[in-house]
Formats: structure tokens, sequence, C-alpha cells
């Protein structure tokens, strides 16, 4: 579903059972369809990059807490990739990448890892560095997938100001929110009580966006919106995603610097 063919890769063997064990606990106590979710979430933000790529001979991606998705490796045309996240999920993706690469499993991309926290001033120096000094007039599509709901309001603006001053006309911004309305949700409530009971993340609040937010940020206009269980009639021959209150909604939108 994803088109993602090496995604298994990154999980050492060593590690996999400890995974799957997860997985199963989460599918019971959270929801089962978070496997499709996420899949049919990948496959969209992929093909808008292709897209993208498509578009521009310049390009280059930026993916803001790219964890441990394949998307240099899965793009069509080569182009210089920069994977930002926290410095000890970078250092366990560069080492996992060498043992891949030794293994002839992944292809050789031009990517460069850049471990920063979005959330500190420093890290945010550290993203408008890269788009205005290391990226300077080139158009770049940047991704922040799985993050916006576990920042605030504050860090999001200070991110989309720091995007505006980097980020030329044409080039486009990426993200995947949850809304308000999802507060009451009965998967929701399941998930927040998961993550704190196997994580440690009690989080009070989480970062929830609707259009209006999304329509006002400065300097950009949306290019595109969708939704789970949209993209599921697309890509997949199931309904499952149609019933709300089953899965965890979630919302996926484009925007383009104008």
């Amino acid at each position: 579903m994803s088109r993602d063919e090496y995604a298994r890769h990154w999980v050492p063997s060593e590690r996999r059972s400890t995974v799957a064990t997860l997985w199963d606990d989460f599918s019971r106590e959270v929801y089962p369809y978070d496997d499709l979710e996420l899949g049919i979430r990948n496959r969209f933000f992929l093909e808008r990059m292709q897209r993208f790529n498509n578009m521009y001979s310049e390009a280059a991606l930026v993916n803001v807490g790219a964890g441990l998705t394949s998307y240099p490796f899965l793009l069509e045309r080569e182009i210089p990739c920069f994977e930002c996240d926290l410095p000890y999920v970078v250092e366990f993706k560069r080492q996992r990448m060498d043992e891949l690469l030794a293994s002839d499993i992944l292809p050789r991309r031009n990517l460069t890892f850049v471990g920063l926290d979005v959330s500190r001033l420093e890290g945010q120096e550290q993203l408008r560095v890269l788009l205005v000094i290391t990226l300077a007039n080139r158009p770049t599509f940047i991704l922040l997938e799985g993050l916006s709901y576990y920042l605030n309001f504050p860090v999001l603006d200070a991110l989309f100001e720091v995007f505006r001053e980097g980020q030329r006309p044409g080039s486009q911004v990426a993200l995947d929110f949850w809304m308000p309305n999802l507060l009451q949700h009965p998967v929701f409530l399941r998930l927040k009580a998961f993550f704190t009971k196997r994580f440690g993340f009690a989080a009070q609040s989480y970062c929830l966006l609707d259009q209006h937010w999304i329509s006002a940020i400065e300097g950009y206009r949306i290019l595109e919106l969708s939704n789970a269980a949209h993209s599921e009639a697309i890509y997949a021959a199931s309904s499952v995603l149609d019933n709300e209150s089953a899965i965890l909604p979630e919302n996926y939108v484009v925007l383009e610097r104008v």
C-alpha cells in the first residue's frame, strides 16, 4: 500500500519480535487499522513528493521528523534529501542505513542527516540555516509527517516563520493533522492512555488543527486537502476507514509558498 519496499528492513532482526508484540498490543488496545492508515498516508506523501520532483529539476526534500521513513530511496529521481529528527533517532537510522547499504538492500542516495529538536530555538535556527543558506534558491518540499499534533501552536508558528523565510514561491509544505473534534473520540482516548502507559508520554494536550488555522498561515495557500478515508478510496479496494468511530481520523494538506 505504501509503496515502501524498504520499510521492513529498518527494524533489525533482533528487534522484530519485540516490535511485533508491541504492534499486537497496540492493535488490540487502541485500534487495528493503524497499519492501513500509515500505509495510505505514506503513499499520499510519496506521490506528492514525486510530483514536486518532476516539476523542478533543482528540487530538494526536507523531512522534519523523518523517523524511519524511506522517501529518499523511493523517489524516481535522486535529489538532495535532508532528514531532520532528534539526535538519537538520527544516529540509530544512520547506523542502520550503513548496514543496509553494506548488504545492498538500500540504493545509495544524496542524503544528509540533521540532528535537532524543533521545539527548541536552536533546532529552529538549524532549520533556518539549512533552508536560507544551504538550500538557497532551490525549490524545496518540506514534510512534517506524524509530528504536528505532538507540538504546540507557538512552535508551529515559529516553524512556519522559518519556512516562510527559507522557501521560494512554488515550494511546498505537506503535513498531516488531527482536528479539534478528536478530543472525545474513543480511539484518541485509548491512544492517549496507551502512550502514557507504554512510553510515559502523558501529554496534557495535543496540538489539534482545523482548516481555518491552516488557511490563515501567512505566505501559503492550500494546494490540496485530503484525509485517510478519501485516500483509501483511491489506493485500496476497501472502505474500512469510512467508519470514523473505529479509526483515528487523519487529515493531509499540501501548502504552496506564494
